[in-house]
């Protein structure tokens, strides 16, 4: 199935062209922390989670982007859904502490 975005519910008028292509890209941050959509509920859920992704050394850009910059792309992206799976705060933590656990496997010298 094709990864899919939609943010026509968002009104738009002024953003720039970086907010535009932020939210181009950001079905596939939306893939890597298992949620569906941006809502005034969940919005700092999804911050945790681009956290903590970063905090590991998995986060969703080549560099890491601070929390001052990345509440506001939040908020500006409320309204923005993806055909991705939902999962829960734990399924979504186990699944990144296999990742990291088999990065540390990896590097056991034996």
């Amino acid at each position: 199935m094709a990864l899919t975005y939609d943010y026509r519910h968002i009104d738009t008028s002024s953003w720039s062209d970086d907010d535009h292509q932020v939210a181009h890209g950001f079905c596939w941050v939306m893939m890597s922390i298992d949620m569906r959509e941006v809502t005034e509920k969940n919005w700092k859920e999804i911050l945790f989670r681009i956290l903590f992704l970063q905090k590991i050394g998995f986060g969703p850009w080549t560099e890491d982007i601070p929390e001052e910059r990345l509440q506001p792309m939040l908020k500006k992206l409320i309204g923005y859904g993806t055909n991705v799976g939902n999962t829960s705060r734990l399924k979504f933590m186990k699944r990144w502490m296999r990742s990291v656990e088999r990065r540390v496997l990896d590097n056991i010298q034996v």
